[in-house]
């Protein structure tokens, strides 16, 4: 089951040179599968648990990532 989930994640990463996209999306994929596993097994406070944790991680590190100054490589990428 794990290994199916990181499959679909891992799928979802693409590389283009040197540039990576899809990092977060993969991580997502698997979370989402974690987080479903849990609760699937009737660990309904761990998945809750988990839940609160990735939601909070994302608000916080996207807004930090959101105020950090962007900056982008001589070639335009």
């Amino acid at each position: 089951m794990i290994g199916g989930i990181g499959f679909l994640g891992a799928g979802s990463i693409i590389r283009s040179g040197t540039s990576v996209q899809g990092i977060t999306t993969g991580a997502s994929i698997w979370l989402a599968g974690a987080i479903g596993i849990a609760a699937g097994v009737h660990n309904f406070p761990l998945a809750a648990m988990v839940t609160l944790m990735a939601l909070v991680i994302m608000v916080v590190l996207g807004g930090i990532e959101r105020a950090l100054p962007h900056h982008r490589r001589p070639d335009g990428d």
